[in-house]
């Protein structure tokens, strides 16, 4: 904003206790500094002036501006703060009858946000979420495959639900298969065409959805979940799974693979084949992480910058920040 702002009409004011506090990045950006009575005198003399140019006998409002001693102005004429509040009250009338139109409020991106406050689709598309930058709702393309990671507690289960209700909300004829557990809540919702919820299943589903797949015209869309990937690794289920994920990428169906964010470290064909794709989200990610797992550099982040369910959300080689929605 200080770099870019001034060719874009943007005026910034500051204050300091003292020209220290000031990082010198954000120092140099500034033409013009008013110290007031400082507790330090050596502070003057960062700014070019005598240092006994003002002592603690100095009134108040008097101030060094371009090396000169100065008195500053009040507002209204008297310096008690009631009569100064009521002069800026009036000051602030005065521009409004001008027609100006007021100042866009700076706003945050919410923690807790209710899906019932998004649209049903964005352009087409389901909604991902909220993002960071724009404040808005922006979609995701709803094919091939895609990650979701994320630490313990980071909100997995809820990201989860709120995709799969996502997509059904942008295509209501949505066919739903689950890969998972049978403790999961994700298995237990309605709707599923079929579920597995042990490795036997897994195998035998697997290769009745990639045909399945196969075959489905692009005017109906599939939605393959598979919770916790990790733990068919190296089981009887593992190939039917690759071959399952080959189909779901090279078609215009979805399918989504969830696993902790330790999980995805490994080499395995069936994890290599999900990541392959570069597409996912990663929830509470260490700045390692997009690489690790997507080839996608992320900025310097910290997880504590990121409530559960807020992470990036990563495509064709691109990052954005996102908070998905609560789901109730």
């Amino acid at each position: 904003m200080l770099a870019e702002g001034r060719g874009l009409g943007m005026h910034v004011a500051i204050t300091a206790d003292r020209p220290g506090s000031v990082p010198t990045g954000i120092s140099s950006a500034f033409q013009r500094r008013v110290a007031l009575r400082l507790a330090d005198e050596g502070g003057y003399l960062l700014l070019d002036a005598p240092a006994d140019i003002l002592s603690p006998s100095s009134p108040p409002g008097r101030a060094v501006i371009d090396g000169a001693e100065a008195q500053l102005a009040i507002v209204g004429g008297d310096p008690g703060v009631a009569e100064q509040a009521k002069a800026l009250g009036a000051l602030a009338e005065a521009i409004a009858r001008t027609g100006r139109a007021p100042a866009a409020g700076v706003g945050t991106l919410g923690t807790e946000i209710p899906p019932a406050s998004l649209p049903a689709d964005v352009g087409g598309l389901p909604v991902l979420g909220v993002s960071d930058d724009t404040l808005a709702p922006v979609g995701f393309e709803p094919s091939g495959a895609m990650v979701l990671s994320g630490p313990p507690a980071s909100g997995r289960t809820n990201a989860l639900r709120w995709l799969i209700a996502s997509v059904e909300r942008a295509h209501p004829k949505v066919t739903r298969y689950y890969f998972g557990s049978p403790r999961s809540v994700i298995g237990q919702l309605p709707g599923w065409e079929a579920t597995a919820l042990t490795v036997e299943d897994a195998g035998s589903l697997a290769k009745e959805v990639a045909a399945t797949i196969a075959e489905t015209g692009a005017g109906e869309k599939i939605l393959v979940v598979i919770e916790q990937i990790g733990d068919f690794l190296s089981t009887s289920a593992d190939s039917a799974l690759v071959e399952m994920i080959k189909a779901a990428k090279r078609s215009d169906h979805l399918l989504i693979a969830e696993n902790e964010s330790g999980g995805w470290g490994s080499s395995w064909p069936l994890l290599q084949e999900v990541k392959a794709a570069r597409t996912g989200f990663l929830l509470q990610p260490e700045s390692m992480e997009g690489d690790t797992i997507l080839k996608t550099s992320l900025p310097r982040v910290s997880r504590a910058d990121f409530p559960p369910g807020r992470g990036f959300f990563i495509a064709r080689g691109k990052s954005m920040r996102v908070q998905l929605p609560l789901v109730e």
